[in-house]
């Protein structure tokens, strides 16, 4: 049986991004979200046993970890299978998550490390789970609770859907996470309706095939 998802809110803490990370003088409008921009970190996200005793779970520390991330929210499973969700930075402040969905999205990261293209898969990537997949779904439906006044209809895209440099993240937010995102519950529900085609910037590009 999956674990239940702690959700872990600090978006009263103060802000842990560093320069380049976001626009301290820039505010952004609730209102103008059109809903969310799917990320990757990319990378194995753990804990130190340091952190672990300072913020008294792995999994309290692991959602901190989220402070230091661009993303809005992030989700993620600790290593005993327990899903994370860290509501990490308030919606109007302005991140640099997502190129040209900056403004209009919440950034919505996925603590996993996955192949751009599960044809690319080893056993160096995070195996997924029931955990993620309900860490995941409740990422999406505390966006659109939280973040985005409990509207349904919204736009669901990845960050490939926003790029506007010539090589960018193309590859983000990666097959596996746009699979989980899409058989969650907040999209069979409609809360959020993936947009595969939608390109943002002239650079920006739509889904390939094997994420559809």
């Amino acid at each position: 049986m999956t674990a239940a998802v702690q959700v872990f809110d600090l978006r009263g803490e103060p802000c842990g991004l560093g320069p380049g990370q976001w626009a301290p003088l820039v505010t952004r409008s609730a209102e103008d979200q059109r809903g969310g921009c799917m990320h990757s970190w990319g990378v194995k996200v753990g804990t130190t046993s340091a952190n672990r005793r300072r913020f008294g779970s792995e999994a309290a520390a692991l959602a901190r970890r989220a402070l230091a991330a661009p993303y809005h929210i992030s989700w993620g499973v600790t290593r005993a299978g327990v899903p994370v969700v860290a509501l990490a930075h308030p919606v109007e402040r302005y991140t640099f998550h997502g190129d040209h969905a900056n403004r209009e999205f919440v950034g919505i990261g996925a603590m996993v490390y996955a192949p751009s293209y599960e044809a690319s898969r080893t056993t160096a990537h995070t195996a997924i789970t029931d955990a993620h997949r309900a860490a995941m779904d409740m990422a999406l439906q505390l966006a659109a609770v939280e973040y985005l006044g409990g509207r349904e209809g919204l736009d669901l895209i990845a960050h490939r859907n926003a790029c506007n440099q010539p090589k960018d993240h193309y590859g983000c937010c990666t097959e596996a996470v746009i699979a989980i995102a899409c058989e969650s519950s907040a999209v069979q529900s409609g809360v959020f309706i993936p947009r595969p085609d939608v390109r943002l910037h002239d650079l920006s590009r739509a889904w390939k095939p094997a994420w559809r």
